[in-house]
């Protein structure tokens, strides 16, 4: 079998997101993306519209070849794959872009959603329908969310959340079983008073996150635990290292995870709406202390397996010639990229203001208006489709 260092050799791909300035969700995403593109033997380039110093250097340690906030030092026809989150191609791609595409074919297009309700994460962008070759949703629930802005959104593929490599294998059981983990950028109340209690108790209660250690997770770090309190991502990371989760955080959450609510959990991406009831923080201590039900939670390792992942992707690119658009297409792309101008503006604003709240809710307010005007847009097209299609035309 080819070493997979070299099999997908000479492939490049670009990486857009809206920020790399935090340890959060979708940076994680990024970084991950990345390193594992870069293992498979993928030269990545990545930008964002703001990074700081730090995510800039995990990304080059990673593997990235090229990373920049600077949009003339990306040219989106250069690429085989271009996967793009948070509406981020709507600054790269421009009426010259296009023309450059009609010359060289089309990147193989995937556009990644990661959120049901954050309005960035909705498909603001007019190209995107034009372009994505994969729309790819982080849960069945962002799924069902994204099949609101049109029938096109159907085909949408769920991968969910699938964890780097070293969280594959099993770690050991830890040496001492009175030891947590916190893993959350945004603890509630009820869990801080909760944590306090249990160290109270003699438990040893670490946080991971904004209020404690700022770092991306490692498999290592999991290792001293022997519970991991955290919603989203960290879920798979904990599951598949083979450590106790209790599925809690500022949506609430169902507690420990088990073989009978671990599936209704992921449905929603382990996020804690799936039971979104708040708990009191005796409520928890008296859940953690009792300690996770025995029976194992059965986890099929391919489903949250990103070298899986990202290996069946490059090996769809590596088969597919890049198909080189007519003048019509081009036409439409060109218009399409001059009215996504205005939103790549907002989009950077956006970002450039997210930890100034008064601007943030600003924001927010013009990303929601927009996004609403893109549902009824969408689901008119898919309307006028459909009578047209009704009426044999």
């Amino acid at each position: 079998m080819m070493d997979e260092r070299f099999s997908h050799r000479g492939l490049s791909a670009l990486i857009a997101t809206g920020r790399l300035t935090d340890w959060a969700g979708s940076e994680v995403v990024t970084v991950e993306l990345a390193e594992e593109m870069a293992a498979q033997g993928v030269r990545v380039t990545v930008y964002a519209h703001c990074m700081d110093a730090v995510r800039q250097e995990a990304l080059l340690a990673a593997g990235a070849w090229r990373v920049t906030s600077n949009p003339n030092e990306v040219s989106v026809a250069d690429f085989d794959v271009v996967y793009s989150q948070q509406n981020a191609l709507t600054r790269l791609i421009t009426p010259g872009v296009v023309d450059a595409m009609q010359q060289v074919g089309l990147p193989f297009f995937v556009f990644g959603h990661l959120s049901s309700f954050i309005e960035m994460e909705a498909p603001l962008s007019r190209l995107e329908w034009e372009l994505a070759d994969v729309f790819v949703a982080n849960s069945e629930e962002t799924r069902a969310h994204l099949r609101a802005f049109g029938a096109a959104y159907d085909a949408t593929i769920v991968v969910p959340n699938p964890v780097p490599r070293g969280f594959l294998a099993p770690l050991p059981p830890p040496s001492e079983g009175r030891r947590a983990l916190i893993v959350s950028n945004h603890v509630p109340a009820e869990l801080a008073g909760a944590r306090r209690m249990l160290i109270q108790r003699g438990w040893t209660v670490d946080i991971l996150g904004r209020d404690g250690v700022q770092a991306m997770i490692q498999p290592h770090m999991l290792a001293p635990y022997a519970a991991v309190i955290s919603i989203g991502k960290t879920v798979q990371m904990a599951l598949m290292a083979g450590r106790a989760v209790y599925c809690y955080d500022h949506f609430g959450g169902p507690g420990w995870l088990t073989p009978e609510n671990v599936e209704a959990a992921a449905q929603r991406n382990f996020s804690g709406r799936c039971t979104p009831t708040r708990k009191t923080s005796a409520e928890i201590v008296r859940d953690i202390e009792a300690g996770p039900p025995a029976a194992p939670i059965a986890v099929r390792r391919s489903r949250y397996s990103l070298r899986a992942w990202v290996r069946l992707l490059l090996r769809t690119v590596g088969v597919r010639p890049k198909p080189v658009p007519g003048e019509e297409m081009t036409a439409e792309l060109r218009r399409l990229a001059a009215l996504d101008k205005a939103l790549s503006t907002i989009c950077v604003q956006a970002f450039d203001s997210f930890y100034h709240w008064r601007r943030a809710e600003e924001m927010g307010r013009e990303l929601a208006a927009l996004k609403n005007l893109c549902l009824q847009q969408r689901q008119l097209i898919d309307r006028l489709t459909q009578g047209a299609a009704g009426s044999g035309d």
